[in-house]
């Protein structure tokens, strides 16, 4: 993983530290996201997975989902 993905991850983590499901014109565009995470969450095949393409592309983190179900056995 390169420098400006884990950058990426730590914009996201500190700003949106609840949300494990957007979509890129709603709510990346809407709220400003720097194109460096919207690269990140569009390419980062080991934490992110596209679950559509309506408004640009609908995604999940699944590694934030994967991370919260260890945390709570």
């Amino acid at each position: 993983m390169n420098n400006q993905y884990e950058e990426a991850r730590v914009w996201y983590d500190e700003n949106w530290p609840c949300c494990i499901r957007l979509d890129i014109e709603w709510t990346c565009r809407g709220y400003d996201y720097p194109e460096h995470v919207v690269e990140w969450i569009k390419n980062d095949t080991t934490n992110w997975r596209k679950l559509n393409d309506e408004n640009g592309g609908t995604y999940e983190y699944f590694a934030r989902m994967n991370q919260r179900l260890l945390n709570k056995k």
